[in-house]
């Protein structure tokens, strides 16, 4: 017992250091799956911080037949060191397309995420240890990883030490920021919301090798739950734990600091390249379109301003990034795919991405053709992670829906859809046909001094309330052939041509047509004209009309 008081040790102390730039008002939530690892971790922090300042979170994968027993046993031995305890499921179907290690890790992490924020804790502790390390490294580096994944597991606790406590002064105001109150819950999502990201994570035991805590559960008398799922050779941490490692070892004993040193380099010269990319990405950037500031309807907003209403990231130039060498420029993706929380982008996802961006021939005919749809419009628009890379004209965004696909599926399905809507009468019109909704309200002549303006994307219309009253207001679908006159003295022209001159996107294009009874009034991301009703208005309705207004206002979703 002796013998084995010295390696226990290791985890106290791991466990003080970490404890030891965190102020003592923090309460920390123990990721706690009830195996060997997590046992001893909760156990140390109970004893060295105190049951108060403890949350327990077990995850229930239902991978397992003994899964229900095990989350029994996390229960009964939370409730034993007086430590709250708060349990979730997880459906792993959500996670198609992915092995299910990565399912489950990933599944795992987002809830752990989750429940940490809406019970309040300040700081989520994870028990990975130094042959967890280990492995993880070698794992990614015959996956063919690059620095990033080479760069294995942080450890918050061992690298900079106010980092945590920075992080946590930064995390209330960014809370504000993402409009969601800290504690609160979060809402479903991709692999990682803002709160999930600003979360200080920690791992104080990455440095401790298994066999320490093995001997602190002895000296305790801990009892934990093995996962017979860790003897499973088909599973590649598996098979390299239990037939590469102890090879290994005896070649070379000392692999795991060897292996964290690696990583500690390789996470060093990944901070340089995201530096790089930083700057790079700062240099592309296309800040929001200042739109003219004058009545002359002639100044049309450029494409910039038309995309940017369905981005879901900033915009960057496409220009700018096509005077990036092809590796600054692969770079420079792997920083942005990680900075919108997305999963890391394969070698060949990545490689279809700067072959596209910079507009090179590529060579196989198999990857033309695989890649055909985007090539329909002459436009980058690849899929990633729910998230679609447009490139049109100069500008390079993501977006959440693929739009270009959308846009045919509604094509297809166009002979079975109703060609028009008629006006409900209510303040928000839904419009699921087309995504959208019509925003309707009334407004006064000296709330609409701007009306004549340029709009961001054209969405917004005001007409007089005399037109409005008496007409019958519908959306129609494209047929074909209209024309829209954009103000009073400007011929009416073709729709295809307005949507070309105002760079408006392919996939923006499939919008509901606006009517006042049989006169078109209003296209969205175009704008209207009343024109063709304010012919016909009597004359007692055009001098009333420079009272009250009706604003119609598009609203994508």
């Amino acid at each position: 017992m002796s013998a084995s008081l010295p390696a226990a040790s290791a985890v106290r102390l791991a466990v003080a250091d970490a404890l030891e730039v965190i102020r003592p008002d923090r309460l920390f939530a123990v990721a706690f799956s009830g195996g060997l690892d997590s046992t001893v971790l909760l156990d140390a922090f109970v004893h060295a911080a105190g049951s108060p300042r403890c949350l327990a979170l077990h995850i229930h994968h239902g991978l397992s037949p003994n899964a229900d027993h095990w989350q029994s046993h996390c229960r009964a031995q939370s409730m034993q060191r007086d430590v709250r305890f708060v349990t979730a499921n997880v459906d792993l179907s959500a996670y198609k397309g992915m092995g299910i290690e990565a399912a489950a890790r990933l599944a795992r992490y987002q809830a752990l995420h989750a429940l940490a924020v809406q019970h309040g804790a300040d700081v989520l502790v994870l028990g990975q240890h130094a042959d967890d390390q280990a492995e993880t490294v070698l794992l990614q580096m015959l996956r063919g990883a690059g620095l990033a994944g080479w760069s294995a597991m942080p450890a918050q606790s061992t690298a900079h030490r106010a980092d945590v406590e920075a992080m946590l002064s930064a995390r209330a105001d960014r809370s504000e920021l993402a409009g969601v109150p800290q504690g609160g819950e979060l809402a479903d999502g991709g692999p990682a919301t803002l709160l999930a990201q600003t979360l200080p994570l920690i791992r104080p035991l990455l440095q401790v090798r298994r066999a320490a805590l093995e001997a602190y559960a002895q000296t305790e008398g801990l009892h934990w739950i093995e996962d017979e799922s860790n003897q499973d050779l088909h599973f590649a941490r598996n098979a390299l734990r239990h037939d590469v490692l102890p090879a290994l070892e005896r070649h070379f004993p000392a692999y795991r600091q060897t292996l964290s040193r690696v990583a500690r380099h390789a996470a060093g010269a990944q901070m340089l390249f995201d530096d790089l990319a930083n700057l790079d990405l700062d240099r592309c950037l296309i800040a929001s379109p200042q739109l003219a500031d004058n009545d002359n309807d002639n100044e049309r907003p450029g494409a910039e301003a038309a995309v940017l209403l369905n981005a879901k990231s900033a915009c960057l130039s496409r220009t700018a990034l096509q005077s990036l060498s092809a590796e600054r420029l692969a770079n420079l993706l792997r920083f942005w795919v990680r900075q919108l929380g997305l999963r890391a982008a394969s070698a060949a996802r990545l490689d279809e991405m700067v072959v596209q961006l910079q507009g090179l021939r590529r060579c196989d005919v198999n990857l033309r053709l695989r890649h055909r749809e985007q090539s329909l419009f002459g436009r980058v628009s690849i899929r990633h992670d729910g998230l679609v890379l447009h490139g049109y004209r100069n500008v390079v965004f993501w977006s959440a829906i693929d739009n270009t696909l959308l846009a045919a599926e509604r094509a297809q399905s166009s002979s079975s859809a109703t060609l028009t809507s008629h006006y409900d009468g209510s303040p928000c019109w839904h419009l699921p046909e087309w995504r959208g909704n019509l925003l309707v309200s009334a407004a006064t002549v000296g709330d609409c001094e701007d009306e004549h303006k340029p709009v961001l994307g054209r969405t917004r219309f005001v007409l007089p309330a005399a037109m409005f009253e008496g007409s019958r207001l519908s959306a129609r679908k494209r047929a074909g052939g209209e024309r829209l006159s954009l103000g009073t003295g400007r011929p009416s022209r073709s729709l295809k041509h307005l949507f070309q001159e105002a760079g408006v996107p392919t996939w923006q294009r499939d919008v509901p047509l606006f009517y006042l009874d049989d006169a078109l009034i209003f296209v969205p991301y175009l704008g209207g004209s009343v024109r063709a009703v304010e012919h016909d208005a009597p004359t007692s309705q055009r001098v009333h009309a420079i009272d009250s207004h009706i604003v119609l206002e598009w609203q994508p979703i």
